[in-house]
Parts: structure tokens; C-alpha cells; sequence
């Protein structure tokens, strides 16, 4: 098991603390952190790259916000799978949105799969985001990249619950999931039931808590069942990364010392035999 961080979560403890973002990221190493998470249009656009190499710190996902809807995506895929490939990490696809009135449409269908299923497979928008995951899989499959799509938490997104996660993974075979601990309250989803119906695909997770009223806290502090969660993984032989993930906390720096403390003492914690 590795542990990673979300690079806008050290650039925000920066903000916050005015501590160097190089001497954060060795803190981060201090820490036991191994990843980074971070944005595909981060990396080709600032020297964030250059500072994570030079921390020891290597890329364990790069995400990026895709409008596979409304636009011809493919040279856009074309490049993030190429940088992926370069840096040795996963990639992490977020394919578009609805529109208003078809996200109105979709939410009283999420908790039933076949209905769900007959709505994206008549939505010109889904269908097209499918397209695009599938392109996206085959590339990053040619080039020994691992594709995935996350639980999302807008209810314009397609895949912010279970059964619009299970129709994209069931129509595109070769894709993976990251696997958000904290997204299923979108459409007031169970976390594990969640889990037991899509592990057999999760490759990635991102260990974001919540409070009581869905904000972003350090991990195990919050509501989302977290332990049972990390028992699970541990259980089922899941050796990759967990990516510490609380966006917009008052204080990143220590939230990421706590984040990365439970997470270890929980995961020594389970035994895996």
C-alpha cells in the first residue's frame, strides 16, 4: 500500500501557512507519502512536475476534466495518456456533465439500474462520454496506462452513483475505478454497498471523510465509514494507492498529518491473512 496527496492540497497548505511548496512536499515525505495526485493541466502548465520529482515524490494519478458532450476530445486524450505513460502513473478521467434538464431527468432513475441504463443509452451526452472512456481505455491500454473514472460528487455527473459507475464499467470493459469514499452521499448512497458491488474494478481510492454536513474533513474523523472501508480493501489483497483527499480545509498541513497517520494505523491495524 502506498499513500499519496493531492497536489492542490500542499499548494493550499502554502497559502495558508506561506511554508515553501518544495519544503511541504519533503514534509509530505516525512510523512510517509509516496504520490501525487494532480491535474494533467497542472502539470503541463506550471513547474509542479519539477518540484515533485525534486522532493523524491513520484505521480500516482493524473486527472483531468474532460466536455466529451459537447467536444471532440481525442487529442486531448491522446496527450494525457502520453504523459501518463511518461510518469509511470494511472490516470483519472472526469468525461463531462448533463445539462440541466437531463440531470433533472436522471435523478429519480439512479436506484434503478435498468431504467438508469435505458435513460443514458437514448442521451446523446452519456453516450458520447462512453465513447470517449472507451477510446481513452484502448489508448491507455496500448500503452500500459491504467484509465479510470471516479464516483463524482455532482448530480450532473453520470457517474456520481452506482448504477451510472456500473453501466460505464459494463460498457467499457478495459476501464477501471477510483473509488471515492465520500462521493456516494450525492444520491444518498451506502458506501459499502457501494463497495461490494464495485470492487472487483477499483484500482485507485481516494480516502475522502466528510462531517455531518458533507464537508471535507481529515480522514477518520468524519461520518464516512472509513475503517470498514480500509478493512475491506486490505482483506481483499488491495495493495495500491490511497490518496488523501479533503479539499478546502482550514489547515491542509496538519489535516494531511492526520490523514496520513490514520490511514497507516489502520491499514497496520487489519491482518491481511
Amino acid at each position: 500500500m502506498q499513500i499519496s496527496v493531492f497536489y492542490d492540497h500542499i499548494r493550499q497548505a502554502h497559502e495558508q501557512t506561506a511554508i515553501p511548496v518544495s519544503q511541504l512536499l519533503r514534509q509530505a515525505v516525512d510523512l510517509g507519502i509516496t504520490g501525487i495526485e494532480l491535474n494533467y493541466s497542472q502539470a503541463v502548465s506550471s513547474d509542479a512536475l519539477e518540484l515533485i520529482t525534486a522532493s523524491g515524490l513520484s505521480v500516482s494519478c493524473l486527472w483531468e476534466f474532460y466536455d466529451m458532450p459537447s467536444a471532440d476530445e481525442t487529442a486531448h486524450i491522446d496527450r494525457h495518456v502520453r504523459l501518463a505513460k511518461e510518469l509511470g502513473s494511472k490516470m483519472l478521467v472526469v468525461p463531462g456533465f448533463l445539462d440541466d434538464a437531463q440531470s433533472r431527468s436522471m435523478a429519480p432513475l439512479v436506484h434503478d439500474f435498468d431504467a438508469l441504463a435505458d435513460f443514458l443509452g437514448q442521451t446523446e451526452a452519456a453516450v458520447r462520454m462512453c465513447d470517449g472512456l472507451r477510446y481513452a481505455s484502448e489508448e491507455g491500454r496500448a500503452k500500459g496506462v491504467a484509465v479510470t473514472i471516479e464516483d463524482f460528487d455532482d448530480r450532473k455527473s453520470t457517474i456520481s452513483n452506482i448504477n451510472g459507475l456500473r453501466w460505464y464499467l459494463e460498457s467499457v470493459p478495459g476501464l477501471a475505478l477510483t473509488f471515492d469514499m465520500g462521493n456516494f452521499i450525492t444520491f444518498g448512497e451506502d458506501v459499502l454497498s457501494a463497495y461490494d458491488q464495485l470492487h472487483a474494478r477499483i484500482v485507485h481510492v481516494h480516502c475522502k471523510d466528510r462531517d455531518s454536513e458533507g464537508n471535507s474533513v481529515a480522514a477518520g474523523s468524519g461520518v464516512i465509514p472509513q475503517t470498514r472501508i480500509l478493512e475491506r480493501l486490505r482483506l481483499s489483497g488491495y495493495d495500491e494507492v490511497l490518496a488523501i483527499e479533503h479539499f478546502d480545509v482550514a489547515d491542509q498541513r496538519e489535516s494531511m498529518q492526520r490523514s496520513a497517520r490514520f490511514l497507516r494505523e489502520v491499514w497496520n491495524g487489519v491482518c491481511p491473512g
